[in-house]
């Protein structure tokens, strides 16, 4: 029942089949999420971060987010670190931001490992560790990350990699996935 609570509300938030009403979708959404399903809670906490059906409510947000993510969802996981990683809404908190981005990172969210590899760099919320900065936008840029993939094309440049790809790779890999900076740095 919760996963067609969850689908019903996504019917109602879309207006597809049934008009448009986020207060529903809203209410279905509780529904399926107090029935344990984790896609209704991710979906729920969006609709309080936007105000749509709902009070606009970060800490709401966080709540499902939060909720979500302890049931494995990569997506609330990454939304919850990044409002404690910035501190909106929340308290800011790079230590816990930290801990939600490995966590959504493991499950393969491109942004979650870049994200986290950041962290690393600067040493917020986590020892400054260069080699796991490196690992994570590794990471990153192998799933896609345009920003990892520039990152790491700067380091090779200042000739800090001692492994991987030559800059001009990373760079000609962060302009094919949209990052215009690298586009001027390939040959």
């Amino acid at each position: 029942e919760v996963k067609a609570c969850s689908r019903l509300g996504w019917l109602y938030y879309e207006g597809k089949g049934v008009e448009r009403d986020a207060k529903k979708a809203v209410e279905l959404f509780k529904r399926a999420c107090e029935g344990g399903e984790a896609e209704a809670c991710y979906n729920l906490g969006i609709l309080y971060y936007k105000g749509e059906g709902a009070e606009k409510s970060a800490a709401e947000a966080l709540k499902y987010w939060e909720k979500a993510c302890e049931a494995g969802h990569a997506g609330a996981c990454y939304n919850a670190a990044y409002l404690y990683d910035e501190g909106k809404g929340v308290e800011k908190n790079a230590k816990r931001a930290a801990e939600l981005y490995a966590r959504a990172c493991e499950k393969g969210h491109a942004g979650a490992c870049h994200n986290l590899g950041f962290l690393y760099f600067t040493g917020e919320g986590v020892e400054r560790d260069l080699s796991k900065a490196i690992e994570y936008w590794e990471k990153a840029c192998k799933a896609g990350h345009a920003g990892a993939c520039y990152n790491l094309g700067v380091l090779a440049e200042k000739g800090v990699l001692k492994e991987g790809a030559p800059a001009e790779e990373y760079f000609k890999r962060a302009c094919e996935l949209g990052d215009r900076r690298a586009c001027g740095k390939t040959g």
